[in-house]
């Protein structure tokens, strides 16, 4: 059986429909092939016609082109990925006012990221026109606009109501509400409207003026099956209303929120709330990770550092710490053994060729980029340029000293970027044994913790790393 009806003066088409081998075949010009995929329902034929769109498609897309004519070239500042985990970012303060010339190498505000906060510079010379997210504000996502920029002063004006399309306000938080006070009845029923009230306020704003022009066939199967033929068209209908779920809509671009400082605590309250830094989400997303997919064991020791002081004693160099030796074992060691500064990638081990060391301790942090052809020296000038920022760069191994706390052994958890991570603890005098008992030998110890991640360094591995690194400690020519 064929059907075949005038479907509308603009899109002339034909809809045949065979009933043996239920195949069906559209010829509509201009129609994209995504509206047409909802046509064919439990085997009924439906066909809806948009009316077309009076914006024209910039590079495929379905937006539309919309040019801003009276407003003078512009540059939007989007927000930046400052930190490779970086996903969101809050602007802390602005350096430059709206109107200020700025120059390429100006620090146009301040971005506090997951690890740190970090200077914005801007990379051309003009003028800020227009500040569109206001300092302060947190949990902006990457690529976000955060300013606009312009090249003369004199199209400064231009913007001064402007606003990004597409993107609202920041959020602010609402007044909490003193405990026992009660909100009024009449400010509660008109806090929100209902769902209801709301879906069918919108329901005849979206179908008006647009009159669905549909076959003989789709009218029919529609009224059969209670398909309403609306601009929602049966492609939204298949994809979910049949099931009376509503039809996933497209989520809005989430606006950054400005977080709000807590409420004043109540007088005799027993706690205090502090907010989370975007270092202390980054610490506790990253520790969480750790204990729950890496597969953790622990490795302890002591090495015998006698012969390293007697060496720097002998060297008599002010400036040369006995770390400065010890991370050179540790480089030493990891390129004998390159396991331990491997990376497992789900389906693949990752083995880097060079040691990219990382190295904290309470009150500093720095890196030793191919640390394995790194001179004493040269550490030793690292280590005293180190400071308290956080480090970005990626590493493959972790060492933390803790010989100043007094912390005998510690157990760090592994970076999920990392297989190994040492720690190194306090130091220490102890009494050892000897073949004559009445001639006691005393012996200078230092505690070590090796941390590995289990996928990528058995126990083998872990226990030849660590002869390794007590060869080179306890023999600190090997490394001159």
């Amino acid at each position: 059986m064929c059907i075949r009806d005038s479907i509308n003066a603009e899109y002339m088409g034909k809809i045949c429909f065979m009933q043996r081998n239920f195949r069906a075949f559209l010829r509509v010009s201009s129609l994209p092939l995504k509206s047409m995929v909802g046509r064919l329902i439990c085997g009924r034929l439906a066909s809806v016609i948009p009316p077309p769109s009076p914006y024209p498609l910039v590079h495929g897309g379905m937006k539309p082109f919309r040019s801003f004519s009276t407003l003078p070239p512009h540059t939007r500042v989007l927000m930046p990925s400052l930190s490779p985990t970086m996903e969101k970012g809050g602007i802390i303060s602005w350096n430059k006012k709206e109107g200020d010339k700025l120059l390429a190498g100006d620090v146009l505000c301040e971005v506090e990221t997951d690890k740190a906060s970090v200077g914005f510079e801007v990379q051309d010379e003009g003028y800020l026109a227009k500040i569109l997210v206001q300092a302060g504000t947190k949990d902006i996502n990457i690529g976000h606009p955060i300013a606009i920029i312009v090249d003369e002063s004199s199209q400064v004006k231009a913007f001064a109501s402007y606003k990004e399309e597409g993107t609202a306000a920041p959020a602010k938080a609402a007044p909490v509400a003193q405990q026992g006070q009660a909100q009024p009845k009449q400010e509660q029923a008109a806090a929100a409207p209902k769902p209801q009230q709301a879906e069918q306020k919108a329901a005849p704003a979206e179908n008006a003026g647009h009159e669905v022009a549909a076959s003989y066939a789709a009218q029919l199967a529609a009224k059969q099956l209670n398909i309403p033929l609306s601009k929602a068209d049966v492609l939204d209908y298949s994809l979910g209303r049949q099931s009376g779920a509503e039809p996933a809509k497209k989520p809005a671009q989430e606006a950054p929120k400005k977080v709000e400082k807590p409420a004043q605590q109540q007088a005799g309250a027993a706690f205090v709330e502090i907010d989370l830094t975007p270092q202390r989400k980054s610490i506790a997303e990253a520790s969480i990770e750790a204990k729950t997919h890496i597969p953790h064991y622990y490795v302890n020791s002591e090495v015998r550092l006698e012969k390293l002081t007697a060496l720097l004693a002998e060297i008599g160099a002010k400036n040369i710490d006995p770390l400065d030796i010890i991370l050179r074992a540790v480089a030493q060691a990891c390129k004998d053994i390159p396991e331990v500064t491997s990376q497992w990638m789900k389906t693949f081990i990752r083995q880097y060729k060079s040691v990219e060391l990382r190295v904290t301790d309470p009150k500093k942090n720095f890196i030793i980029k191919d640390a394995a052809h790194a001179r004493i020296g040269q550490i030793s000038e690292l280590r005293q340029k180190a400071t308290q920022a956080e480090i970005e760069d990626q590493t493959n191994f972790h060492v933390i000293d803790l010989r100043s706390t007094g912390i005998l052994f510690a157990e760090e958890l592994v970076d999920p970027d990392h297989s190994c991570a040492l720690v190194l603890g306090q130091t220490s005098h102890q009494v050892i044994g000897t073949s004559d008992p009445e001639k006691p030998q005393f012996a200078h110890l230092l505690n070590i913790s090796l941390s590995c991640d289990h996928r990528t360094v058995d126990g083998a591995t872990a226990a030849n790393w660590i002869t390794k690194f007590r060869g080179y400690v306890e023999n600190p020519a090997t490394l001159l």
